[in-house]
Order: C-alpha cells, then structure tokens, then sequence
C-alpha cells in the first residue's frame, strides 16, 4: 500500500515538473492607475464622428480599436489615453461618451447630455470636456489631439453658402467650430502637443491661433487620407518617456 501511494505521488510531481517546462502564458497587461492617481501625461483625443468619417466610413470604429492596440505591450507607458467620443447618430440616441482606452479595451468614464441642441463644436462643451479630462485623469502634462473634418484655404462646393465652413473644425451634426473659437475654447490650457488628425490644419491660421498653448503642433496643410494617423504606431510615441517623439509620430503618418 505504501509502495502504491509513492508510486502516486511520484507520478504527480513527474507531471508538474513536465508541465512548468511549458510555454509560460503572457503576462497580463498592466493595470490602469487608479482615478485619483496623478500620471506623467493625459492624452486627449477630441474624436467629432457624428458625419460621414462615423456613419459613412466607420473610421472611428477602425481608430478606437487601434488604440486599444497601441495601448496594449505597455504602449502608454504609464499614461492615460481618453477619447471624447461624439458618436455618430447623436440625435438617434447617441450621446457623445468621454472613455479612457486601456490595454484591457474600452471603458466609459462619462456620458454627457443628450441634448440635440448642445454641439461638440461649441466653446462650452469643449471647455467642460477639458475640465472633466483634469478631474478625471489629472497629470503632470498633457496631449491633445483633434480627430474630425476640417477646413482652411480650401472649401467644398456644398460649403460655398456657410460662412463658417471655411477656416473651421468640425463637424457635429453639420455645425462647424471656427479657428477663432477653438482657440477661444482652448484659452488658458497648456498642453505638450497638439496634433491635428485631420485635413488642413497645418497653416498659418492654425498656429497663430494656438501659439500660446503649446511648443508643438503638427497638422497637414493639405488634405489627409480618410483612415488618417496609425494609431497603433503613434500611441507609443505619444506616450514616450520626457518629450513626446511628435518627429517619429508624423513620420509613421506622413
């Protein structure tokens, strides 16, 4: 009998010892800090996909999930990466969302009104956004990026009649943001970068506007593909250690 239970039990440790020589299993992605925890840097992404770029073509949807892929292997070193979220169809019951991107996907920090009178592209809203960013995922630093549709020097034909189309930003439910009143919106702040995935944003207007919230911007002065910046490339440089690699972010772009 005693002979039985020892030839059980050397079996058993046999089997252990041959199975910890297996492939290890990867390690789990790191945990997002805590709300309260101050991180070096807070990205913003200010994503208006309430128009063709979400309803026509899904480059929100094929966007979100890049980031959750440059989120992932450690790209926010550390940081955190939140998207105000205007999602197509708002006046269908869509409000716009504020979510944080992880390494685990998505998660839902605020929903805000489902007014169909309130507009993204409105100084409020943006303001509230921004403040609702610093309460929510304060840091040493942060980063803006704007995501949407955009004009400059350029207009479109079904745009000749909307004084406010041309030098814009936008579009929520076709209401645009004019260069003048996205500075206004952004008066006060200080942010590493301010990258513009978007068409026309790299001129003179632009920069004059914004020249004293930022040492960097980047943005095309011509008009951008509609998948725009790779974001499962540029998460990590976004978040890279000191200065943001904003040279290696445009290279992975342009």
């Amino acid at each position: 009998m005693h002979r039985f239970l020892l030839n059980i039990l050397l079996t058993f440790c046999s089997f252990c010892l041959l199975n910890s020589c297996g492939e290890a299993d990867e390690p789990a992605p790191p945990a997002p800090p805590s709300p309260s925890e101050e991180v070096h840097r807070t990205v913003l992404v200010y994503m208006l996909a309430d128009n063709n770029l979400g309803w026509a073509n899904s480059f929100d949807a094929y966007d979100l999930d890049e980031m959750v892929r440059g989120a992932k292997n450690g790209g926010l070193n550390g940081g955190r990466l939140l998207v105000y979220y205007n999602r197509p169809y708002t006046n269908d019951g869509n409000p716009p969302q504020l979510i944080e991107i992880t390494a685990q996907g998505q998660k839902i920090l605020k929903t805000y009104t489902d007014d169909p009178d309130l507009y993204s592209v409105e100084i409020g809203r943006m303001r509230q956004v921004l403040a609702d960013m610093k309460e929510l995922a304060p840091a040493e630093d942060y980063g803006m990026i704007f995501w949407g549709h955009a004009t400059a020097w350029m207009t479109h034909p079904e745009d000749m009649d909307q004084s406010k189309a041309s030098r814009s930003y936008g579009t929520d439910r076709d209401k645009w943001m004019s260069l003048s009143s996205l500075g206004k919106a952004l008066e006060g702040e200080k942010f590493s970068f301010i990258y513009f995935d978007c068409c026309l944003m790299g001129t003179v207007e632009i920069a004059y506007e914004l020249r004293a919230l930022t040492p960097v911007i980047v943005g095309s002065p011509t008009e951008v593909e509609g998948e725009g910046m790779p974001y499962h490339l540029n998460i990590p440089a976004f978040f890279a250690d000191g200065t943001p690699d904003l040279v290696g972010a445009a290279t992975n772009t342009f």
